[in-house]
């Protein structure tokens, strides 16, 4: 990963975030670019009252210019870090910035000011989830930041993920040393070998791979109670594009688990 996007909206939450970005970049020897967004959007009825110079001058502004300098004492000469202030919808923004930065990742915080805290997380979370074209690391509010020692994949029966899928976890797993866990759940009473596939196709790539799996009709709790039994820091799923006639049929488990992991975790796209 070369460049990071990292978001804030000032809550502990997203400072949390921001650390786990800190972490990552931290553990690149190689040169980095790691950028942390804000966004601020205006209601319409305020625009024609409220110059572009006036609201340079608010106190989002400053604070901002501040966790900028700051961070960047922190950080090591080889990271690049900058601080961005966009006006605009939220989400529509974030992921219009990720675009035109050529954002590896993006890390959010769960529960920011404008999260919720009950299941469905908050609508900017999970449209992020649903919208983004790069793989979007979650940190929800208790999360431990430190280097993963222990990174899970959950995998289904559907796919096997190519190589450059799962780009980003061999080069966290690279990154910092870190064991590979390969988590299957089998929701019927077929028995596929997909997974042993996948694990096949990991290893020929040069990473050794744990191989666990269990027979549940519940998904989101049996991945939680399995990264919980083999204590993982960092849980990763894949999230496949499906018609709508194919969402009718296949829950989404991502954003499911979204909403109940207390672990650090990791939806990355689909690609070919």
């Amino acid at each position: 990963m070369k460049n990071i996007l990292a978001t804030t909206d000032f809550s502990s939450t997203a400072n949390k975030a921001l650390d786990y970005a800190n972490m990552i970049a931290k553990g690149q020897k190689t040169p980095l670019k790691l950028k942390l967004l804000n966004v601020y959007h205006i209601k319409e009825e305020l625009k024609p009252i409220l110059s572009e110079a006036y609201i340079k001058k608010l106190s989002r502004h400053e604070l901002f210019d501040l966790m900028i300098n700051k961070q960047a004492q922190k950080l090591p000469p080889h990271i690049n870090f900058e601080g961005v202030l966009r006006k605009g919808p939220v989400v529509e923004t974030i992921l219009q910035e990720a675009q035109e930065s050529n954002s590896d990742c993006l890390i959010i915080g769960r529960n920011g000011h404008s999260g919720i805290k009950h299941w469905l997380l908050g609508n900017t979370t999970l449209q992020l989830i649903e919208k983004s074209k790069c793989p979007v690391l979650v940190i929800p509010e208790k999360a431990v930041v430190q280097p993963p020692k222990k990174i899970a994949l959950a995998v289904d029966d559907r796919f096997v993920p190519s190589n450059k899928t799962l780009a980003p976890i061999y080069d966290l797993v690279d990154r910092f040393n870190t064991e590979l866990f390969l988590l299957h759940v089998n929701q019927d009473s077929t028995h596929s070998d997909t997974h042993k596939k996948t694990a096949i196709q990991i290893a020929r790539e040069g990473y050794q791979i744990n191989l666990f799996r269990v027979d549940s009709d519940n998904p989101t709790k049996a991945l939680l109670q399995l990264a919980e039994k083999h204590e993982v820091d960092l849980l990763c799923l894949i999230k496949h594009d499906y018609t709508p006639w194919q969402q009718f049929f296949h829950k989404s488990t991502s954003s499911d688990l979204a909403a109940k992991s207390k672990l650090p975790f990791m939806i990355l796209k689909d690609q070919l």
